[in-house]
């Protein structure tokens, strides 16, 4: 209101007075029966929304729009009070203050919990004073003031998402979804008036996006003093501003608009409401569904977004982190290197700026430790200075890569830094950014081996040319026969991706930065699927496409706090395409869904690691001993010959010995390669030496005994058994090895 948005709008716009928390619909049946020839809009959480209608039916109101894409309640529990076993198992009954109208909510949620109905105004009072272990809050208002309000020597305040709450999360849908009557929208008039309605506040929000403060400044004109969950200081308010503006970015849907709910997950959130009210959709021929009106404010049909798959991208990470806590006892780890600013992350310098404007909590490629937390995945990001030499890097890489299911070295390096020396650091099982993808999938079979099935097409593929196959997937856009055109060979998105394509039955053509104009205006009119992936504004032209094409835009440019693609912002330009995906909601929300799905992915496929021995784990006897290495020659009984410097001085141990000779250090150490992995796969582990004898050969000698009981046991014998099985050249089931598997490496 305070930019005349509405005014500009052709709308003469009255607040209607408050009234109480859950009684919106009838507030607003009421208005529009007072005032029949006005357009009655109000505002209500999706989960407070169900169950009115649940009760009174849904045909008199209608939904258009959201404001937050994501519900902000939370419970809030000091670090002094006895809420910090919310919703966690085996912790003590809790009693919590809750608001009239999610009461019922919060007793599905925490059912062993106490939930009671107190005021607004009293709540964190309560709470302060230790009345109350946790109260429900705003995420965007309150937490805020909590935070502030709150004792540096305290400890973190804890905040806990309702739809984290209990054993099965909740879906609590869409918040201030804006409704009106089903009356109001039957009239065509009406009807575009509620659109003038919603660009114009869509547009105020955007501008609170670009500038948090000024939004502050206006607030508090106009905003009462005296409201105990919100602050009255500018700098609180931009605070909740900024909180709020992350919920309405949920709402993103392409072609710059804000307020857009996905019907999916409108009926998703709708499904859970309604069992929790213990209804049906339709109860004695009454519809219980809140309406929800799909087509008056919503994208361009020509769009493919991105976000509904990220959402479902993050949903599976979630599972599959889950699944691997289970399995492996801990939850996947991604560490993120980067060296320098020069790299697209947290890091470069642009980085806020475009996560304030554009990423989503729990989804940005530029907050990735965030993301990850939200899905169960612990990222960890390491930034190395600029000066980093190529032996520090591979040394940090080493480090790295034994205790993490994904790694992604960021791309560019520093010139100075010898690239494909620290790329070969990274094993393909952890690549989750796909920086060996491309050698993994030739050396592999190629595209013949995808089409045959032997190799998986996006398994630890580059992060962004994945997304870009899944997203025409997700929209069922066939590639088996269609002429493709990728414009950009990075070997990280365009050479991946004319690789891709190919293995999926596309006639591929690769074009770049360089490609002369009139050659590929020419090649782009032949594309049925055209990939630009350059990051050079406007540089395909719109009427350089082929009519009912597929457009999907990877490359972009920030530039004066806009993403500029690499086709037309402007879909006037490609009203004769059948399909466009651009940004900032076509490809860009997937980058980090598929680096955590990846990394969850690798985690949950892991074999875990067996337990080993242990001091519980018997002795062999001396006599079963001595039998074992008279029927295993030449393994002999010595006393322990590789000591430790600490073990110098310490008693001789007998040990299990062996020595291998090879003719070449290059087979040796292949060896030495295959009885690590080896030792790795039963968690049990000898102790090797190499001796180069120049001409005459190299020896390898091993000993085998178990550190745990200080002795020999049955896991030192079955060791010796597999490791012989390697020098013949058999696997452990007494296969035969792959020659490539002894060679030099």
């Amino acid at each position: 209101m305070e930019h005349g948005l509405y005014e500009k709008a052709g709308l003469a716009v009255t607040i209607l007075p408050d009234c109480e928390p859950g009684k919106e619909p009838q507030h607003v049946l009421v208005a529009q029966a007072e005032h029949p020839q006005a357009l009655c809009v109000g505002t209500i959480e999706q989960n407070v929304l169900v169950p009115y209608t649940a009760e009174n039916g849904a045909d008199k109101l209608v939904a258009v729009g959201a404001m937050f894409g994501r519900s902000p309640l939370c419970l809030a529990a000091l670090p002094t009070a006895g809420g910090q076993g919310i919703g966690g198992a085996g912790q003590k009954p809790i009693t919590v203050g809750a608001h009239e109208d999610t009461v019922a909510l919060l007793q599905r949620l925490l059912p062993d919990a106490t939930v009671l109905d107190v005021p607004r105004e009293a709540k964190l009072g309560m709470l302060k004073d230790g009345r109350l272990d946790a109260v429900q809050i705003y995420d965007c208002t309150e937490s805020v003031t909590l935070r502030q309000e709150q004792c540096a020597g305290d400890g973190p305040l804890r905040v806990i998402p309702f739809e984290e709450l209990g054993t099965k999360e909740a879906t609590l849908g869409y918040a201030q979804v804006l409704f009106t009557t089903s009356k109001a929208l039957a009239e065509e008039a009406r009807r575009e008036g509620m659109h003038r309605f919603m660009s114009a506040t869509f547009e105020g929000w955007r501008l609170a996006i670009g500038s948090p403060e000024e939004a502050a400044a206006a607030v508090l004109k106009r905003q009462p003093t005296d409201i105990d969950h919100f602050g009255s200081a500018e700098e609180a308010v931009a605070a909740s501003i900024r909180e709020s503006c992350a919920y309405v970015k949920r709402t993103s849907a392409g072609d710059g608009m804000l307020g857009v709910i996905d019907p999916a997950l409108w009926a998703e959130a709708n499904q859970w409401l309604l069992n929790m009210e213990g209804v049906g959709a339709q109860e004695e021929g009454r519809e219980r569904v809140p309406r929800l009106d799909p087509t008056l404010w919503a994208p361009n049909k020509k769009l493919m977004l991105g976000t509904g798959l990220a959402h479902e991208l993050l949903q599976a990470s979630k599972a599959l982190a889950a699944e691997a806590v289970v399995k492996l006892g801990r939850s996947p780890k991604l560490c993120i290197i980067s060296v320098g600013k020069t790299p697209l992350g947290e890091n470069h310098p642009d980085a806020r700026r475009r996560l304030e404007l554009f990423g989503v909590p729990g989804a940005s490629w530029f907050d990735r430790v965030a993301s990850g937390a939200a899905v169960g995945v612990d990222v960890e990001e390491m930034v190395l200075p600029e000066a980093t030499s190529t032996a520090e890097l591979v040394g940090v890489l080493r480090g790295v890569c034994e205790r993490v299911d994904g790694l992604q070295l960021m791309w560019p390096l520093p010139t100075h830094i010898d690239a494909v020396a620290a790329y070969e650091q990274i094993p393909r099982a952890i690549d989750a950014d796909g920086a060996t993808w491309r050698a993994t999938m030739e050396l592999g079979g190629g595209q013949r081996a995808v089409t045959s099935g032997q190799l998986e097409l996006l398994k630890n593929a580059p992060v962004t040319a994945s997304a870009v196959i899944r997203l025409l997937d997700y929209y069922d856009e066939p590639i088996a026969g269609k002429r493709v055109l990728v414009v950009g060979r990075s070997k990280l998105c365009g050479s991946p991706l004319v690789f891709m394509f190919g293995a999926r039955g596309a006639l591929v053509t690769s074009a770049h930065s360089q490609t002369p104009p009139e050659q590929l205006a020419a090649a782009c009119l032949e594309a049925d699927i055209l990939v630009p992936c350059v990051g050079s504004p406007g540089m395909i032209r719109g009427e350089w496409m082929k009519p009912g094409s597929v457009i999907v835009n990877v490359g972009t440019t920030f530039e004066g706090d806009k993403l500029l693609p690499d086709i037309p912002s402007a879909m006037g330009e490609m009203q004769h395409v059948r399909r466009v995906a651009s940004c900032p909601n076509g490809i860009g929300p997937l980058s980090s869904p598929v680096l955590l799905y990846q990394t969850a992915l690798n985690a949950a496929r892991r074999t875990p690691k067996p337990t080993g021995a242990d001091e519980a784990t018997p002795k062999l006897k001396g006599s079963e001993v001595q039998a074992w290495v008279a029927s295993n020659a030449p393994w002999e009984l010595c006393p322990r010959g590789l000591l430790a410097p600490s073990a110098e001085s310490a008693a001789p141990i007998p040990v299990l010995a062996r020595t291998y000779h090879f003719a070449t250090y290059p087979l040796a150490v292949a060896f030495v390669t295959s009885v690590s992995a080896a030792a790795e796969a039963v968690n049990h582990h000898p102790n090797l030496s190499i001796v180069h004898s120049c001409t005459d050969g190299v020896d390898v000698a091993v000993e085998l005994f178990t550190y745990a009981v200080n002795g020999l046991t049955g896991f030192d014998t079955a060791a010796a058994g597999d490791i012989e099985k390697l020098y013949r050249g058999e696997d452990a089931a007494g296969g035969k090895l792959a020659p490539c598997e002894l060679k030099p490496i």
